[in-house]
């Protein structure tokens, strides 16, 4: 990451820097509303002449007041439903489908389902599991084609990158292999439900890295940092996960304070880990890594989980998401 970057840097300041290589790129993204870090992202890059914005989500008044907002920066719209898996299929097929958008050259996975109590989505997956990690997964799968023919950074050879928004939630979960839904809901917690979700997004990563790398392909995950006001923020206590579940599995924030300002990041600067991860050319060589405020999260440092980045574990997941969705991708 570039020096110049802290986590207090904006995004609109990295934007800056960064400029160059967002010229003329196509970025399509998931959770695009207006109070969230997803659209602090857009706004930030939309005043470097990107080509266009694809806006994915399923209420079409959200993305048109979006829209708006980032007018005059050309976008564009694409009804996704990340509860149903053919909601997925259907707009991935219509991305796929315009002609006069050859390529995508950032692919961002922001958009999450409030941490809810046990439901499932219309297919009958556990709904974080299933919304935030599987259609996301299904989606991305099915445009890769398109990510494929993107660009990287300047100066920088390569197919476009992917970037999976998980967070340090990981930390509260493994993939439960052998209670994934959680025996429909009879075992449910929903803060492991969250932590398995996240770990899933950071999987995704490491393994569209090892199958793809070699095409060019730059896939990352990240964690924005801790950032109050956000709508999905404004639905967690953080006293009930950080010093509860994280006391009893022997984290060492169940020991730290949740509201310690000098952790915590406006939504602004929670952008700037977007723009570094889809735009910094210094990040290229970190291919399916978990990156924290722009920097490499390491385990020795216990910034990640060794589970989350386990090469073995991403090969089974991949595997058994092609099991659930009822379709193979042998990139």
């Amino acid at each position: 990451m570039s020096s110049q970057f802290t986590p207090k840097t904006t995004g609109a300041e990295a934007a800056a820097v960064l400029a160059p290589h967002i010229a003329g790129k196509t970025v399509l993204m998931t959770g695009a509303s207006i109070t969230g870090l997803g659209f602090a992202f857009l706004k930030a890059i939309s005043a470097h002449s990107p080509a266009l914005l694809i806006l994915a989500g399923r209420s079409e008044a959200k993305l048109d007041e979006t829209a708006a907002a980032l007018a005059p920066t050309p976008t564009r719209k694409v009804l996704f439903d990340l509860t149903s898996l053919a909601s997925a299929r259907k707009a991935a097929a219509e991305v796929m489908a315009w002609q006069d958008v050859p390529a995508i050259d950032v692919l961002v996975f922001s958009a999450a389902v409030p941490i809810c109590p046990y439901t499932k989505t219309e297919d009958g997956l556990e709904m974080q599991f299933g919304a935030d990690y599987v259609a996301h997964w299904l989606f991305g799968n099915l445009v890769m084609g398109k990510v494929l023919k993107g660009k990287g950074a300047v100066g920088t050879e390569g197919a476009g990158r992917v970037l999976s928004i998980s967070s340090e939630g990981q930390r509260l979960s493994p993939i439960r292999w052998g209670d994934i839904s959680f025996q429909d809901g009879k075992t449910y917690h929903r803060w492991r439900a969250y932590g398995q979700c996240k770990t899933a997004l950071i999987l995704y990563a490491v393994l569209l890295a090892e199958k793809l790398g070699g095409a060019g392909l730059r896939a990352f995950s990240l964690h924005p940092g801790s950032v109050p006001g956000t709508a999905l923020s404004s639905l967690i206590n953080m006293e009930d996960v950080t010093l509860a579940l994280d006391k009893e599995l022997g984290n060492k924030e169940g020991d730290s304070n949740p509201f310690d300002p000098s952790i915590r990041r406006t939504i602004e600067q929670g952008a700037m880990p977007y723009v570094v991860a889809a735009f910094d050319p210094s990040v290229n060589d970190l291919n399916g890594k978990y990156l924290i405020d722009g920097r490499l999260a390491k385990v020795e440092n216990d910034d990640v989980k060794p589970y989350a980045l386990d090469k073995e574990e991403a090969e089974k997941l991949w595997k058994y998401t092609e099991e659930l969705v009822g379709q193979k991708f042998d990139f």
